[in-house]
């Protein structure tokens, strides 16, 4: 039988790969800011180590301050200007295309070389693809300070209207997802008593 720590680890993954599925498995583009992504990859598997760490800090001046300092560390991260993007569940043509429509919509003139779009005043957008997982990374370097969140609102307007077709990745995650947590989640019921009490010993 599986102990509860292995379980504890199991199901954050399970929950990753599960939300990694349906981001993958929607009928159109999900457009995802860098931060956002990197935030539920960190987030989700952060949440394995979660019952360690109270139990090894507990509600202590430590680790207040390092759940203070996450707070404001997530905070600064979102309120920055963007300037990478994930697009979800797009081919590498479709990509290009959405990008070349978004920066046209904002009236921003552009000179493409392969997967590279040159801005005026040196700026550049680099389009990179990953065919396996039928994704596409899309990062701003230069340009106005303003230029991120304008082409940002023009893109996620352009993807709406794209519709995809199904993503054998997306399944194949879901599928994954699913096998990691039938187990565990059967071993847990099992065990629903043990986990009360480890619950109710990490309360203060």
């Amino acid at each position: 039988m599986l102990p509860l720590s292995v379980i504890g680890i199991i199901l954050p993954v399970a929950g990753y790969f599960l939300v990694l599925g349906l981001l993958n498995s929607r009928s159109r583009p999900q457009l995802l800011r860098t931060s956002e992504d990197m935030l539920l990859l960190v987030g989700s598997l952060g949440l394995a180590f979660v019952p360690t760490a109270v139990q090894q800090i507990g509600a202590t001046a430590t680790g207040w301050t390092i759940a203070a300092a996450t707070i404001i560390g997530v905070w600064r991260l979102a309120a920055r200007q963007p300037t990478a993007w994930v697009i979800y569940n797009l081919s590498a043509e479709s990509a290009h295309q959405a990008v070349s429509k978004a920066l046209t919509t904002i009236g921003v003139q552009y000179h493409r070389r392969g997967s590279r779009f040159l801005l005026p005043d040196g700026g550049r957008l680099v389009v990179r693809c990953f065919p396996l997982l039928r994704n596409a990374s899309v990062r701003l370097k230069g340009g106005p300070p303003a230029l991120g969140r304008r082409f940002e609102t023009a893109l996620s307007e352009t993807l709406s209207a794209v519709q995809t077709d199904a993503n054998p990745a997306g399944a194949a995650c879901v599928l994954a997802a699913t096998a990691m947590l039938i187990v565990p989640t059967m071993l847990a019921a099992q065990r629903a008593g043990e986990i009360v009490r480890l619950i109710s010993d990490l309360l203060p």
